[in-house]
């Protein structure tokens, strides 16, 4: 290809000769044609050889990583800088590539490291202040003051009257509460300096739930008054009668008086159905109301505007379930309450005096609860607060109370509490010697015969000296005029201390008309009733049910659900009717009646809501019957379309003792066993 290449053009005068014919016999032709196939196969071999050097190059070319060798630059910088020192280069092992083929490792994944900022611990306590609510224990209610970040509790009265409802003043220096000192509900006033107590409202019907206008002059209130529940307002200083401010037909109740002082927020019937209503004192007027609610499944209650009365917080009881749940809104600029917030399960919430608190009230079975939630952007953190009894509506100032009572509040605080009844057990009489050997001699005609030895004299003496199994409890008459009128004595002086206390409260002798109360061991068992009856342990006794399914009942029941079980709670209707005894209901009844008619849906649900709340007084029998440790017992299961099912009749007094520890009280281990 060189020569080719290289070869010189032909002279210009040059003759080139034609090929001879039948060239190819010619020596000089084969010469020719013999290199010529010689060079073209030498330059395909050698494209050839370079291309596969080429791909063996680019195959095993070693990777740039392997030669920045870490370790030796490690070594150069740190003999950098060192006079007189030379970098030593220490020899390193020449790899030699290798033919076998290896596994890719799997890449590795790059860790993402996220920055959590801690967040701010939140104390609902830190606003500080003290709260006051009713506490009822022992058969009464009294006021106490919690002071926030203490443990103790400032019992703040101790009257024999029920005290309830407190409301602290804008100055933190009165108490406004209801109480039953003059023989009817009536609101008073409470001076904290002082201890005095003034009463200002003086009508002969019910006043309730009162709340202070932000300059301290005046009370807005509920009063009962011509069959009617309506709002009220009154100057502390009585220098002018009450003004009504609200005139519908339907109950109004549990008003509260803005913090800038113009406006008004209750909970009124309309319709059937319990909503939230704000009236503006520049309008006054049912008309001029606004509902803020409008929700025909939840009947709201006990509003109460935070301090910069934006907010309010209230509780609604669901129709569905009959719970009672805490919730907050926000009013807008139309004076219209924004998408509500749920925030736990209770009732009569009330604001910090920081407006970043809630507190609110509920129930266990075992204690009263005050409920204490900070609330922030993502929720609320609750702590609680158990107390024994119950727990009514609480309020929070940004007053702090002495740790130790002092002045009048140490006779207060050292005042015994009311004693309803005490539980006295009489010894069981002693049981008489057997008979037994007496018996077996007369039958084997050895009467009169000596015994043979001592041995059989003294076995004959202490077999004549054992007496019988007695119960350790005897079961005592405690209703006369009933054949099986009788309960066991560990409960009996309770039931006539309830007996004699629920006439009083409703002027009715409501539990000396029983249907049942003790059952015998070998009474039949009626269908659908559980073996273990209290009624056969002396603990148990049912009321006339009778008496809720008449056209003018003196019964009213209301549907209460906790704890997935449908309870229930029995209102007596009072002899009197002028307020010196009961209070108005509150709550819509259930009416057992409409099962009975024409509409399937009744049937199915067992009944359903009256038509709004009964007028006139009436007095829990169940909360009575549970200050003396008698309790109403859950429905069944089947109580929709089982009517002995509904048991809200039935009360019952376990004393924390098992059935079978509660009938070996009063019967025998032979007398239990042979049933």
């Amino acid at each position: 290809m060189r020569l080719w290449a290289n070869r010189r053009p032909p002279p210009a005068n040059a003759h080139v000769a034609l090929a001879i014919p039948n060239a190819d016999d010619a020596p000089e032709n084969n010469v020719s044609r013999g290199f010529s196939r010689m060079v073209t196969v030498t330059a395909l071999s050698s494209v050839i050889i370079l291309a596969l050097a080429i791909a063996y190059l680019l195959q095993f070319q070693p990777d740039p990583t392997d030669l920045a060798q870490p370790e030796i630059a490690g070594n150069l910088t740190e003999q950098a800088g060192q006079p007189g020192t030379e970098p030593e280069l220490e020899p390193t092992e020449t790899l030699l590539p290798t033919l076998e083929p290896t596994a890719t490792p799997a890449p590795t994944a790059t860790p993402i490291i996220i920055e959590l900022t801690p967040q701010e611990a939140i104390d609902p306590l830190a606003g500080g202040g003290s709260v006051v609510f009713a506490l009822h224990k022992n058969g009464n209610s009294d006021l106490y003051a919690l002071a926030v970040g203490q443990d103790g509790l400032t019992r703040l009265t101790n009257d024999d009257a029920l005290d309830e409802a407190p409301a602290w003043s804008p100055s933190g220096r009165q108490i406004a509460f209801v109480s039953r000192r003059s023989g009817n509900d009536d609101i008073y006033i409470l001076d904290l300096q002082s201890g005095e107590v003034s009463q200002m409202t003086t009508q002969i019907g019910y006043d309730g739930n009162p709340s202070w206008s932000p300059d301290g002059e005046w009370l807005v209130y509920e009063s009962y008054q011509g069959e009617n529940l309506d709002i009220y307002i009154l100057r502390v200083d009585l220098s002018q009668d009450p003004i009504r401010i609200t005139e519908n037909p339907g109950p109004d109740r549990a008003p509260n008086w803005s913090p800038d002082g113009r406006e008004i927020v209750w909970s009124g019937m309309r319709d059937n159905n319990f909503e939230l209503w704000l009236m503006s004192l520049d309008t006054v007027g049912d008309s001029q109301a606004l509902n803020l609610t409008n929700t025909a499944d939840i009947d709201e209650n006990a509003p109460k505007f935070d301090f910069d009365s934006q907010r309010i917080a209230w509780h609604g009881r669901t129709k569905a379930d009959n719970r009672n749940q805490v919730r907050i809104g926000r009013l807008n600029e139309n004076r219209q309450l924004e998408t509500s917030t749920l925030v736990g399960e209770g009732s009569s919430p009330a604001w910090s005096p920081a407006g970043d608190t809630l507190i609110w009230s509920s129930e266990t079975a075992e204690a009263g609860v005050l409920q204490i939630g900070a609330i922030k952007s993502f929720g609320i953190v609750p702590q609680s607060y158990l107390q024994d009894g119950s727990v009514g509506r609480a309020d929070w100032a940004g007053v702090n109370l002495a740790g130790e009572p002092a002045g009048w509040l140490t006779s207060i605080d050292q005042a015994p509490q009311l004693t309803l009844f005490t539980e006295t057990i009489e010894e069981p009489p002693p049981a008489e010697p057997t008979e037994a050997l007496t018996d077996q001699q007369e039958n084997e005609g050895n009467e009169g015969v000596e015994a043979e030895n001592d041995e059989s004299i003294e076995a004959a003496d202490s077999t004549a000296e054992r007496a019988p199994e007695v119960p350790n409890i005897q079961l005592r008459r405690v209703l006369p005029s009933a054949e099986l009128g009788l309960l066991s004595d560990s409960v009996d002086q309770s039931f006539l201390a309830l007996r004699s206390r629920v006439e009083f409260e409703t002027g009715i002798d409501v539990l000396g008309d029983i249907e049942r109360m003790f059952v015998p061991l070998n009474a039949a068992q009626q269908p659908g009733e559980s073996a273990e009856l209290w009624h056969r342990a002396g603990r148990a006794f049912d009321i006339n049910n009778e008496l809720a399914l008449g056209f003018s009942p003196i019964f009213e029941v209301v549907r209460r659900d906790e704890r997935d079980q449908t309870f229930w709670d029995v209102y007596v209707r009072t002899a009197a009717q002028d307020g010196t005894q009961g209070r108005p209901m509150a709550d819509i009844p259930w009416d057992f009646r409409s099962r009975f008619g024409d509409n399937p849906v009744d049937y199915d649900e067992g009944g359903r809501l009256k038509d709004g709340i009964p007028s006139g007084y009436y007095v829990n029998l169940t909360a009575l019957a549970r200050d003396y440790g008698w309790e109403s017992v859950p429905a069944e299961r089947n109580w929709r379309t089982f009517y002995p099912g509904v048991r809200f009749w039935q009360f019952e007094k376990r004393g924390n003792l098992t059935w079978e520890e509660a009938m070996l009280e009063i019967y025998t281990p032979n007398e239990l066993g042979g049933q």
